[in-house]
């Protein structure tokens, strides 16, 4: 065991035995070390030890199972270095290499493998890799819809393709039969699902919109949407009031409020028409006149805008759900209804040809992992209601006699099932499931996750009191504690999510259990006893901006750059005057390349610092003291990497900082190999236009985005080849040395031509 001086809550969720655990672990709140330091005090307890191979630790990634595995071996020899000759420890060190320690679908691997001969699979079976699935169902979808255009003639797939297929070809259609299946698979009972789902657009002879099931849910909308408006209206009263406000506006927003608050009490009981009216009967009337100078601009323009919301939010509900009678909607509902069914038919078909396709290749994809590893740990008496544990199931029950699972949050139907099966209930033991996760961190909805499943353990289990509690469905524990970030991060972090997230708006309310706590304990920095290094904002416009508009236009193509950022920028050019070239230079850039320059141009500054700032000091943990930032330092996250991460390594190492970034994309992929093959299409064909254009703006040639609207723009009709050379006669022949000695963008076009 370790000398850590554990929080109460975290020796909580080390020590909690005899129930199901569900423990919230906020970022930075140490949970991974838990998990060590709770396997580990397992393996070494002197009243009930356990092997670590009856253990099933389940990661989300295979870098996190490795370095879970590792951070156990790691603590085993540190026990083992102070107690050389405990045979227990050298046994759990030997037993390290075979205990289950990896992602469910590893799992799942596992599982199929060692009992194919009951799934009926080849032993040989291979898992298909990402992208070699991707073609397969390609392929399937491609034959299916083919198959089904040649049969039908003028049948109902055709409806379903001329209703939902798009404008131009069937490529929507395709993506919504994708898009049902991918869904499916992350559910315990798809086939079921499809069937209720279906269900729902069937409308019964004389049913009322009230008796349909869409009506709860569409209810509990249209209040929260105006709920929202009202609170809007309320913030703009609140600031009209205030000294300077337009307090002439009281009256109005007082009223305006009550309107829509009494038309969000209507959805509790009202009727459909009884909704209509009352938010028909919602109207916004004109503001009084204030005078100039009597009140602050600012605050009467804050309470215009929050006004303005609140109409727009009003608004939409009238235009997007009481825009039509309820027998208008029940009409549509029946005219959908049989365009669904047939949707659900191809869904179904394209699952069993997938299905097919990937038995005739003796091979599996990793959504089957999961469903066949279902299979067989369900028994076939199993209902939606309640899973019954198959034989197999039973004996990993008797195996396991704890599981845990990290990133609980991000887990799908499929996989809850899946451990609900392998975990016991009670019957065989203690239940034993352990899982950890923050579900302030699903909202990206990984692999179809169901972050409910979090939320209802959440909301379902007790707080852990010591022990079990009889009757109790499991026990909570929460690790609110950051031991990561500064004080100044926590406070932004918790001062951002307090006002935007909530169970109404984001399933979960940030209350006083799910802010983050700062424990991080960092000395005061030298010099600034009281001072926190500030959180900065910036804001860029997103926008993609061309040689038309940007600079050209007089404004400046982003809010904050690395020229705001040093003092440099300009804010506009009147017209008739020469443009700003770093103005000019920046429109021409791509919104990532103007983020990158931004993040490229802090970092420079944090690290050699500026004329008006020291470079940053960092707390050092082996050293234990402050010394300055070093780039190796510094990490940038990303929502996500694809089309974004070349981007970024490039523009920082233009800037001279070293950079590296793990990039998913494949070896084709990389810019530099992409430019080359464009290369050899213009060299194949130079009537191509895109690859013609990439080579131009790459460092191979030069031109910028500027130089090659130009060139367009001089010939909009052919083909951009010919535009091109059309752009260089000039520097042909004797005029190619003057060409040389032209400006870069002149004499890169001049080369290309040539070229």
């Amino acid at each position: 065991m370790s000398d850590v001086r554990w929080t109460p809550e975290q020796e909580q969720a080390i020590t909690a035995r005899g129930a199901d655990v569900l423990v919230a672990a906020a970022a930075g709140s140490g949970k991974t070390a838990v998990l060590v330091e709770r396997i580990i005090r397992r393996l070494v307890d002197e009243r009930d030890p356990l092997d670590v191979d009856q253990l099933l630790v389940v990661t989300f990634t295979e870098a996190a199972a490795t370095e879970m595995r590792d951070r156990i071996g790691a603590a085993l020899q540190a026990a083992l270095a102070g107690n050389p000759e405990n045979e227990r420890l050298q046994r759990q060190l030997a037993l390290l290499g075979r205990a289950s320690i990896s992602t469910l679908h590893s799992f799942c691997l596992s599982l199929v493998r060692q009992y194919f001969y009951r799934l009926g699979l080849d032993p040989a079976v291979s898992v298909m890799g990402e992208h070699e699935a991707l073609l397969l169902r390609h392929e399937v979808l491609d034959q299916l819809f083919a198959r089904r255009f040649d049969e039908e003639g003028d049948g109902p797939f055709h409806a379903l393709v001329d209703r939902y297929g798009g404008g131009r070809d069937d490529e929507g259609l395709r993506n919504l039969v994708l898009a049902i299946y991918d869904h499916m698979q992350a559910l315990p009972w798809p086939d079921q699902w499809l069937e209720e789902s279906l269900a729902r657009f069937d409308v019964p002879e004389g049913a009322a919109i009230e008796d349909l099931p869409w009506w709860p849910p569409l209810r509990r909308q249209i209040r929260l949407e105006l709920e929202l408006a009202a609170e809007a209206l309320a913030s703009a009263r609140a600031l009209a009031a205030r000294p300077g406000g337009p307090a002439a506006y009281l009256d109005v927003l007082a009223a305006e409020e009550a309107a829509v608050r009494a038309a969000a009490l209507r959805t509790e009981t009202g009727s459909y028409a009884d909704l209509a009216e009352a938010v028909a009967a919602v109207a916004f009337g004109r503001l009084p006149g204030t005078k100039k100078g009597e009140v602050d601009e600012g605050l009467k323009e804050a309470v215009g805008k929050l006004r303005e919301r609140a109409k727009k939010a009003v608004r939409a509900v009238q235009e997007q759900w009481f825009c039509r009678t309820a027998d208008e909607w029940l009409a549509d509902l029946r005219a959908i209804a049989p365009h669904l069914r047939t949707l659900g038919g191809v869904v179904r078909e394209f699952a069993e040809a997938f299905r097919e396709a990937k038995a005739a290749q003796s091979a599996i994809d990793f959504n089957d992992l999961e469903r066949l590893a279902l299979q067989l740990l369900r028994d076939s008496t199993s209902t939606p209601d309640r899973l019954v544990p198959s034989d197999v199931a039973r004996d990993l029950r008797a195996r396991y006699r704890e599981i845990l699972v990290d990133e609980y949050q991000d887990i799908n139907g499929v996989q809850d099932a899946i451990l609900t099966l392998v975990a016991r209930d009670g019957q065989e033991g203690p239940p034993n499931r352990f899982m950890v996760g923050d579900v302030k961190q699903s909202i990206y909805r990984f692999r179809h996750a169901d972050p409910g499943l979090f939320l209802a353990k959440y909301g379902a289990y007790r707080p852990w009191a010591g022990a079990p509690e009889p009757g109790a469905a499991g026990a909570r524990i929460v690790l609110g504690a950051n031991f990561r970030s500064r004080e100044g991060v926590v406070n932004a972090v918790n001062f951002l999510f307090r006002q935007i997230m909530s169970a109404r708006a984001g399933e979960l309310d940030y209350d006083r259990d799910a802010e983050l706590v700062y424990r991080a304990g960092y000395p005061p920095l030298p010099g600034e006893e009281a001072a926190e290094p500030p959180v900065e904002l910036h804001l860029l416009d997103g926008e993609e901006r061309g040689p038309a508009d940007g600079a050209g236009s007089g404004q400046a193509p982003a809010a904050s750059g690395p020229e705001a950022a040093s003092g440099d920028g300009v804010a506009g050019e009147a017209d008739g005057e020469e443009e700003d070239p770093a103005l000019a230079e920046l429109a021409d850039l791509t919104a990532m390349e103007r983020e990158a320059r931004l993040i490229a141009a802090r970092i420079r500054a944090m690290v050699d610092g500026t004329a008006d700032q020291p470079p940053v000091q960092v707390w050092d943990r082996k050293l234990k003291t402050y010394r300055p930032l070093q780039y190796r330092d510094i990490a940038i996250l990303l929502r996500a990497t694809t089309g974004r991460i070349n981007t970024i390594i490039e523009v920082l190492s233009q800037s001279g900082i070293p950079a590296y970034g793990q990039v998913s994309t494949g070896y084709f992929q990389a810019t530099e190999v992409q430019v080359f093959l464009s290369l050899l299409q213009v060299l194949d064909n130079p009537l191509q236009d895109i690859p013609l254009a990439a080579v131009l703006h790459s460092p191979i040639v030069g031109l910028s985005a500027a130089d090659l609207a130009r060139i367009r723009l001089a010939n909009p009709r052919g083909s951009f080849y010919d535009a091109l050379v059309a752009a260089a006669a000039p520097a042909s022949g004797a005029a190619m040395a003057e060409a040389a000695a032209a400006p870069a963008s002149e004499a890169a076009m001049a080369e290309a031509a040539a070229a």
